[in-house]
């Protein structure tokens, strides 16, 4: 009789226990928005749909800067093929003539213009001298020559060394100075000789750095007529 009274006991606790913890869980439901909103229990590997958008749009930013950069390649590109000398500022050339009078060289567009930057040190300079000799006397007439010397090129490069070089080679074509170094700036003469080929328009079509052959100079400026 005790053990039936002990068990029934114990059967009435554990039924008043389970119906305890059925309350309490009935009573407070799990959210997810708690869940969630709980630093704790958020997921580092969960991205957001802020995140997401924030993403989206530095990708189309990244996208739309390489875009961008591509037509300024193709623009700059296409320019050059059009006018692949733009980067010679022949307007702003100044020259010295032997009276030492200054020269604006775009003052004198118009007629077609062989330029030649030179220096007495310069072996090629000194070969390929007779030929724009020979070239000037044909011409002359029709074409103006201009042979620029790279005027403190060197310490030595002053106009007295350039006139016992003109009369040791038994020149008579125009010679000029460089005023500044505009000359040798202004037409990217880099390397000695140097020599522009310039259109009755104002127009470079050839930038030619280093020596000439001769046909190669008659060649260019027949081009020029």
């Amino acid at each position: 009789m005790k053990k039936l009274l002990t068990y029934g006991l114990l059967l009435v606790a554990v039924i008043g226990l389970g119906a305890f913890v059925y309350n309490q869980v009935h009573d407070q439901p799990l959210s997810l928005n708690q869940s969630t909103s709980d630093p704790k229990t958020v997921d580092d590997s969960i991205i957001t749909t802020e995140e997401l958008k924030t993403e989206d749009e530095e990708k189309k930013t990244k996208l739309s800067q390489k875009t961008s950069q591509e037509k300024n390649v193709t623009m700059t590109t296409l320019e050059e093929e059009k006018d692949p000398f733009k980067h010679l500022d022949v307007e702003s050339v100044l020259i010295k003539d032997q009276t030492e009078k200054t020269i604006q060289l775009s003052e004198n567009f118009g007629r077609p213009m062989v330029i030649n930057v030179w220096a007495t040190w310069c072996p090629p300079c000194r070969k390929e001298m007779p030929y724009f000799q020979r070239a000037w006397e044909q011409y002359q007439g029709d074409i103006d020559f201009y042979m620029i010397n790279a005027t403190h090129s060197k310490p030595g490069e002053t106009s007295e060394a350039v006139n016992e070089y003109v009369a040791e080679l038994d020149l008579n074509l125009p010679i000029y100075f460089d005023v500044n170094f505009s000359t040798m700036l202004a037409l990217q003469a880099t390397f000695l000789p140097t020599t522009i080929f310039i259109n009755a328009d104002g127009e470079v079509v050839h930038h030619q750095l280093g020596l000439m052959g001769e046909d190669q100079l008659l060649e260019k400026i027949e081009e020029l007529l």
